[in-house]
């Protein structure tokens, strides 16, 4: 962490500077980083930049401090005298920051919108009644994290790595406008593949289609576990895994340039094929 040199070790670097000493040994001298000492001399250094003295220096740095402009905390009872403004008079937050500060208090109006925002119903008071707030970032919860009950692939066996038969993956490819969809179900040790259209990719038809297309291998050694990703469409997992009595494990969320170009299936050839097929599939159901 950065640390501001004290007056003692401005001190201490003047005297060795003066005694010709290297940088490198007079940062282990003082006790800072090098780039801290490089700092130091840049800024606080005379204006030809070849003259280095302590006194002048710690001045240079105080002036600066101050003119440096710190977040303050702005007391109870300015904030308090703020709102007071808005419910009794229907002033705007600009004039209220106005006023005050010709009475002496400091206060912003975004501080005042900040505090209008935590308290709806100060929305009232506010001339726009606080309408236009699309330029605020609110934070919202993901897709992802709204799936109830998933389990990370982390818990998946370790023998559903693709070595034994039964272990699928499944996944959702949707069509122009978002509208039409392929749900896709891989066998990952095979590379058998099982595709459904759907003319709607909502999460009830998608459970409905998964369904379909595995309860003939229900209770059988050709499903043993079905691994997909975060995809919302994939939020009545636990429902179709109760049909279809197995259990169903979600990929790890990853940034979107890192994730797998495709999953689907494992040697290029195969892979080639598939995404051919699938095109052909999807092209001649439109």
């Amino acid at each position: 962490m950065y640390h501001q040199s004290t007056s003692e070790q401005r001190s201490q670097i003047s005297a060795l500077l003066q005694s010709q000493t290297s940088r490198k040994e007079i940062a282990r001298i003082v006790g800072i980083s090098q780039s801290t000492l490089s700092r130091e001399l840049k800024r606080n250094s005379c204006r030809n930049g070849r003259h280095y003295s302590w006194r002048k220096a710690h001045e240079m740095a105080i002036e600066r401090r101050e003119r440096v402009c710190m977040n303050r905390t702005v007391s109870q009872s300015v904030i308090k005298r703020a709102i007071g403004l808005l419910t009794d008079y229907q002033w705007s937050p600009q004039q209220i920051s106005a006023y005050l500060k010709a009475e002496g208090e400091k206060i912003s109006h975004e501080t005042i919108y900040a505090y209008i925002r935590m308290h709806p119903e100060l929305h009232v008071h506010c001339r726009h009644k606080m309408k236009y707030r699309l330029h605020i970032k609110r934070p919202k919860a993901t897709k992802a994290t709204n799936i109830p009950n998933r389990v990370s692939i982390h818990a998946r066996p370790p023998q559903a790595d693709g070595s034994r038969f039964g272990d699928r993956e499944l996944d959702l490819i949707v069509g122009a406008g978002q509208k039409s969809c392929l749900v896709t179900l891989v066998e990952r040790s095979k590379s058998y593949v099982l595709i459904k259209r759907l003319e709607t990719k909502h999460h009830t038809a998608v459970k409905q289609a998964i369904i379909q297309m595995l309860f003939p291998f229900r209770k059988t050694h050709a499903l043993k576990t079905i691994t997909t990703d975060n995809s919302t469409e994939f939020y009545d997992h636990q429902e179709f895994a109760k049909a279809l009595c197995t259990r169903v494990y979600f990929a790890t969320l990853m940034p979107r340039d890192k994730k797998e170009l495709s999953k689907i299936p494992t040697n290029s050839s195969a892979s080639i094929s598939l995404k051919a097929l699938i095109s052909d599939l999807y092209l001649t159901t439109m």
